[in-house]
């Protein structure tokens, strides 16, 4: 009897071993660090103008920041408090990706306001910190120009389709594999009839209304049909625009869905004289999946659900845009806002310029 009591009391001290290690194998980690993101905030939350010491402890002696190093980065940020009275500033943090425990990257933007008129605007791409001392310090993103920071641009298709296109699955099928292979490409899927047409959408007109499958590049370059030598010109023309360096610098903040309408603030800003005359600023939502209603089995992809655009100009540059897309009830949770700036004259004539873009996906 002794013998089982002690066996027993054996596999009982196991299982609670057992468990004590299977529990521990599952607790939750913690949240990844901010703490980076959460310093530079706090100190340009409490900058001012008798306390400047904040951004020597910010900024590394090494920084460099597209050619601005550390002195020129603090004498740009302090001469704004001689130019303007009542300043406050605003920090935001996209992200923040930790490499180790004492180097991480950052993606931020710095604005700064006079009372509410906005009146500086930055934004950090690749910003690079160190942790030295048990203090975290922006090492800047380590390049010497800005020529060569200046990203290639966003290449944008709009491609006219409809459910029951006998002659579109190929074109479509193209399009996702020049996706895959370049990172700055993306289409618009826009349905023109049957299933998925949203209202208001005039972009198929203002093209002309080419048969489809009809396929936009960049709103210059306009591919019907699908046939070998039409898929082939998409490749070229797509080879031709990817590597542009990009006219505008986009940044997407506080975007919202309630109630069926989609909400965000856009900025944008260009380093390039730009004409912005017949300039628009085009919003487009976009599904990443939705189902053929024709062929359930099968699914289309970037399928535009909402949109809008609105005139801007050279005043608008570095201020907040407000957008509002109206969304159908069977929009998915999931999808992406393309925003993007482009040249659209009364009458197309091949001559629609779109200048790049910023997608932000969602869930």
């Amino acid at each position: 009897m002794r013998k089982y009591i002690l066996i027993i009391l054996l596999i009982a001290g196991l299982m609670i071993t057992a468990c004590n290690r299977f529990d521990n194998s599952l607790t939750k980690p913690s949240e990844e660090s901010h703490e980076v993101g959460d310093l530079i905030v706090s100190t340009f939350e409490s900058l001012n103008t008798e306390e400047l010491e904040p951004l020597n402890a910010l900024f590394h002696e090494d920084y460099l920041y597209d050619g601005i190093s550390q002195e020129a980065r603090i004498a740009e940020i302090t001469a704004l408090f001689a130019e303007h009275e009542n300043l406050s500033f605003e920090a935001k943090i996209t992200s923040e990706k930790h490499i180790g425990a004492a180097n991480a990257e950052l993606n931020w933007q710095l604005i700064a306001y006079v009372e509410e008129e906005l009146c500086y605007n930055n934004i950090f791409t690749g910003d690079k910190a160190i942790k030295e001392g048990g203090s975290w310090k922006l090492l800047g993103n380590m390049l010497d120009s800005e020529e060569e920071e200046t990203p290639a641009q966003l290449v944008i298709a709009e491609y006219f389709t409809f459910s029951t296109c006998p002659n579109c699955p190929p074109a479509e099928e193209k399009l996702r594999d020049l996706a895959q292979a370049h990172p700055n490409f993306i289409f618009l899927e826009h349905h023109t009839m049957i299933h998925y047409v949203v209202t208001g959408n005039d972009n198929h007109g203002y093209y002309g209304n080419p048969s489809a499958p009809a396929a936009v590049f960049q709103g210059q370059n306009v591919i019907t049909g699908s046939s070998a030598d039409a898929l082939a010109s998409y490749e070229a023309i797509v080879d031709s625009y990817i590597d542009e360096p990009a006219v505008f610098e986009y940044s997407i903040d506080e975007l919202n869905i309630d109630g069926g309408v989609l909400s965000a603030k856009v900025i944008f800003d260009s380093k390039d004289a730009i004409d912005f005359e017949d300039m628009y600023l085009n919003y487009v939502v976009v599904a990443n999946e939705m189902v053929n209603p024709v062929k359930p089995a099968e699914n289309f992809y970037n399928v535009v659900r909402g949109l809008g655009h609105q005139s801007i100009s050279a005043s608008d540059m570095n201020q907040p845009i407000e957008i509002n897309v109206n969304l159908p009830a069977d929009m998915p949770t999931s999808g992406k806002l393309v925003v993007y700036i482009q040249k659209r004259p009364a009458v197309f004539s091949h001559n629609a310029r779109i200048y790049g873009g910023e997608v932000l996906a969602f869930n």
